[in-house]
């Protein structure tokens, strides 16, 4: 069994999509569920490989650089392991929401979340009966958690504040956040990260 813990503010970066499985993948894999039932500040939903660092003896660890996530079944004590998760296809209108993270436990997560997905992922019993397994029309907070983790793996940076810059920054509920400041010119940048175009991307949310 390997020994994890989280490290904290670090940069993402993209994971290495799982070729084979190995003993060591099936390790990671098996370990992270371990890792996630019993880590309690907070509990987790979900975990990626890349937020965790696997401790090799004292004082010396390294990161995880695995595309695996493990995600609880809501109602259960049961954990998926996803191994190369990928969204198929995205439902809705996406909105901009507050979000917890292991990562940044001491600031506030802003990320742009669509209400209903499609994934596709290999479980270790996947890659032993070469198959792959598809989950239709996740929605609600699961779907959220899945898009968290998927982030994570494809090196993807959330906006991140404290929770003193987010009350300065921004009021109003979770989804219809409004900016306060200067207008927003429709050819810059948008706000929310993502890299396109302001009238493009948030303009009309």
């Amino acid at each position: 069994m390997k020994i994890f813990q989280i490290i904290p503010n670090i940069p993402p970066v993209q994971a290495r999509e799982v070729k084979e499985l190995t003993d060591e993948i099936k390790g990671v894999a098996e370990s992270m569920v371990a890792f996630a039932k019993y880590y309690d500040d907070p509990k987790p939903a979900g975990i990626a490989a890349t937020q965790l660092a696997e401790i090799i003896e004292e004082g010396k660890s390294k990161r995880v650089p695995h595309r695996i996530c493990v995600v609880k079944i809501p109602d259960t004590e049961e954990w998926i392991i996803a191994i190369n998760p990928k969204i198929l296809r995205k439902y809705g209108k996406p909105k901009t929401l507050k979000e917890g993270c292991l990562t940044y436990k001491d600031r506030v997560v802003l990320a742009k979340r669509w209400p209903l997905i499609d994934i596709e992922f290999k479980t270790i019993a996947d890659f032993e009966m070469r198959t792959v397994t598809q989950l239709h029309n996740i929605d609600g907070f699961q779907a959220q958690v899945w898009q968290h983790e998927i982030d994570h793996l494809d090196g993807v940076q959330e906006m991140t504040f404290t929770k003193d810059e987010f009350k300065k920054r921004f009021e109003g509920p979770i989804g219809t956040i409004r900016r306060q400041g200067k207008k927003i010119k429709p050819n810059a940048k948008c706000p929310c990260g993502s890299g396109r175009k302001f009238k493009h991307c948030c303009m009309n949310k």
